[in-house]
């Protein structure tokens, strides 16, 4: 990021040397960012002086916070001819650029359906929600079979909208397959109020473990710290009874990086059905890529794998975060190379699937 009080050469040597028609100006401190100097303006400088002044050629763009909603990001980018937006924190910190091209161009948003809610007995509001589950599909949800028969509907609905995929966070990874009275059993005891933790299904992370701030300010605003899971055990009665699908596409994730090559790797090598999802939450960094790629390529294999996605609520850094992906993509194939693993024609191949085509296949959006 070029510094407006660096000397003209400099600045002009990099106009000429960068890709971009603009660049974020700074004013000695990263964080202290004043404006847009474009860079045909830098080039061409010299043609009006020798000296000229840096600081009448910058230009005011929009400034936006990065928990921005997206209707206000597009909305103040059309009232800038920048065509550029400089993005802050809460704290004041810059934290990147986001360009009109990147949130104006036509996009295709899909829903996902998140039932934890009515899935987890753990949730605060389970009673409530699964009563209310009940009154929007009409189904006797007191019932297991009924409750079974509303959750068909609403992801039926779901799908007629657009959706390809469910997500569900799973603290402790155990599936079983319990007969229906043992069902229901379980079932009225959770809408009571009444079942054992112990008893009740709750996969890589423990949620909101400062109690003190659990109790100030409330669930999932921190303290979610990894643990570890028994992938093995923990999935065997799901997938010996639709693992061999090929047409089911389940996406592992976890925290737990010490699972990765012992455990959730081999699985995805081996079931149709399973696949490793990407480094997420706190480890979609370069470290944590150059980490996953490690454990997970040589045993699992790179077309086993679900390729890059993020659920941040941070919605303009999603651009940063799939730019960083590529590029520890492009880092990582580069020294499969360098080690005479593939050549550049299979590294050629696989980019464009890691960048994008394993997580369009993953969550099946070219059928949807």
């Amino acid at each position: 990021m070029p510094d407006i009080r660096d000397d003209f050469a400099t600045l002009h040597r990099t106009a000429r040397e960068t890709r971009r028609s603009r660049l974020p100006a700074r004013d000695c401190d990263r964080d202290e960012v004043i404006g847009v100097l474009r860079t045909k303006d830098l080039i061409g400088a010299t043609e009006v002086s020798d000296t000229p002044d840096i600081r009448s050629l910058k230009q005011i763009s929009p400034v936006v916070a990065d928990t921005s909603r997206a209707l206000d990001v597009i909305k103040a980018l059309r009232a800038s001819t920048v065509h550029m937006a400089l993005v802050f924190d809460e704290h004041g910190n810059f934290e990147g650029l986001v360009l009109s091209a990147e949130v104006l161009h036509p996009t295709r948003l899909v829903p996902t359906i998140r039932p934890d809610g009515v899935l987890n007995p753990a949730m605060p509001d389970f009673g409530a929600d699964v009563a209310r589950l009940g009154e929007i599909t009409g189904a006797d949800t007191a019932r297991m079979s009924g409750c079974l028969d509303a959750l068909r509907q609403r992801r039926a609905h779901f799908k007629a909208h657009g959706a390809t995929a469910t997500d569900h966070d799973i603290p402790d990874l155990m599936t079983v397959r319990p007969d229906p009275p043992e069902a229901q059993a379980l079932l009225s005891k959770a809408l009571a109020g009444t079942i054992d933790t112990s008893e009740a299904i709750r996969f890589h992370n423990r949620r909101s473990s400062n109690a003190a701030v659990r109790a100030r300010f409330g669930r999932d605003v921190g303290a979610d710290i990894p643990h570890r899971v028994d992938w093995v055990d923990g999935l065997s009665v799901l997938l010996n009874r639709v693992g061999n699908e090929r047409s089911l596409h389940i996406i592992a994730f976890t925290l737990d990086e010490s699972a990765y090559a012992r455990e959730p790797a081999p699985m995805a090598g081996h079931w149709p059905a399973l696949r490793v999802g990407p480094p997420w939450w706190f480890h979609d960094s370069p470290n944590g890529i150059a980490r996953y790629f490690d454990q997970v390529a040589e045993t699992a294999g790179y077309r086993n794998l679900a390729g890059f996605s993020n659920d941040t609520r941070a919605l303009l850094s999603i651009p940063a975060r799939h730019d960083m992906w590529r590029r520890a993509v492009a880092r990582h194939l580069a020294g499969q190379i360098g080690a005479g693993r593939f050549g550049m024609a299979d590294a050629e191949d696989l980019a464009p699937l890691l960048a994008q085509g394993l997580a369009r296949d993953a969550y099946k959006l070219d059928a949807a």
